[in-house]
């Protein structure tokens, strides 16, 4: 009798656990998740392809807040979005590397980087964004 009952249980839980790692899998294959941003990564990425000139021009503090700077730029656009499911179409806008470049400035006035110099580092973080799944 006790051997029934094991072998119950047993079957028991592995029916269960079967049942839900399929509805799991599914639920991703639809919705996959929102990716998670590394900023380290993203500033490791963006400062070792920067090219001499720019990475000449730039401290990596001041690299450091233009990552910050371009974040805050897109969350206060809503353009980070924590649901993508519960996105609706049709709200995305399209920034270019010179409108955020300029909001840029506009956020920090005080930031001693050049507008080119900006507009290649926004380039290199939309690259990176892209590389990792987080923009299409």
């Amino acid at each position: 009798m006790p051997l029934i009952i094991i072998i119950v249980v047993l079957l028991t839980s592995a029916i269960l656990s079967v049942f839900f790692i399929f509805r799991d899998a599914k639920s991703f294959a639809v919705a996959p998740p929102t990716p998670l941003l590394d900023l380290d990564r993203m500033y490791d990425y963006v400062f070792a392809n920067l090219d001499e000139t720019t990475g000449a021009k730039i401290t990596p503090d001041e690299l450091r807040t233009l990552i910050n700077h371009f974040l805050k730029v897109f969350s206060d656009n809503q353009l980070i979005a924590e649901d993508l499911s519960g996105s609706v179409p049709g709200e995305n806008r399209q920034f270019t590397p010179d409108e955020l470049a300029t909001a840029i400035k506009k956020l920090d006035p005080e930031l001693n980087v050049p507008a080119l110099e900006i507009k290649k580092v926004i380039q290199l973080i939309l690259a990176y964004l892209t590389d990792v799944g987080a923009l299409t």
